[in-house]
């Protein structure tokens, strides 16, 4: 072994242990240190115990599929990510429980149950299927830390499209590059980043939906809310470990986003 591979062995071994304060410790939902141990004893029934408490709409043939550095988890299971965060606690009885609580930066709340949030995602979910989103599609989002932010993406998981994050603060050309780079059917924006991406989209042919555009929308701009189909349902898109769920780009501070 040469010197430098020493060194690098060296470095990537790493023993020290840094607890967390005994108050943290006394607050964690997992108090109980045993459980570093049952699952570092069996791996595979570890996480095989905590995915039974979710909806799978077909249950996996196998917990893991590793060969290095590959890994494949529940590997033939179906199951829909927005479903087990919102439908899931619905449909057990939780439905008038708080799932989002949100704070503004002026001080202004709001606060969606469960059932609350179900019916918002839906709603836009069923405003992407009107403009004919479909599975494997992207849909953008832009915006601030909104609560709709939260709805968006929940609807696009829904429906089995992928969502693609642009940064709020990037400028025209950043957002103009990452349009062009995702391709997206469709950007669901806050009226800045609608006023920042909307040459971008027009040049497309990107659908834009709007919110909290204020009183007036832009030309060629609909808002979320008006392009919905009124009592529609939308059934969850059964998804596999394999489906792309999402395209998160960085910042691009010394060039392109990535």
């Amino acid at each position: 072994m040469t010197e430098n591979e020493e060194r690098i062995d060296t470095l990537l071994l790493e023993e020290r242990r840094f607890p967390p304060p005994a108050e943290f410790t006394a607050q964690a939902n997992a108090g109980d240190a045993s459980v570093y141990a049952d699952a570092a004893a069996a791996p595979e029934a570890y996480w095989a115990s905590w995915a039974e408490q979710l909806h799978w709409y077909r249950k996996w043939d196998r917990v893991l599929d590793w060969d290095p550095p590959f890994a494949k988890w529940f590997v033939g299971g179906k199951l829909n990510a927005a479903y087990n965060c919102v439908d899931r606690h619905v449909d057990a009885g939780r439905g008038a429980k708080r799932a989002l609580v949100w704070e503004g930066e002026p001080g202004d709340t709001k606060i969606y149950t469960y059932a609350e949030l179900q019916r918002e995602v839906s709603r836009a979910a069923n405003a992407l299927k009107t403009l004919g989103v479909q599975k494997g599609d992207r849909v953008a989002i832009g915006m601030r830390n909104y609560p709709e932010w939260i709805t968006a993406f929940a609807a696009i998981t829904s429906i089995g499209a992928i969502s693609v994050s642009l940064n709020a603060w990037w400028t025209e050309d950043e957002l103009d590059y990452a349009l062009g780079d995702s391709a997206p059917k469709v950007l669901i924006a806050d009226k800045e980043r609608v006023e920042r991406g909307l040459r971008s989209c027009q040049d497309r042919g990107i659908a834009v939906l709007g919110v909290r555009l204020g009183d007036t929308a832009p030309a060629g701009v609909d808002r979320l809310e008006d392009v919905v189909v009124p009592g529609a349902t939308m059934p969850d898109v059964e998804l596999s470990g394999d489906d792309d769920a999402t395209i998160l780009y960085t910042s691009g501070t010394t060039g392109n986003p990535k």
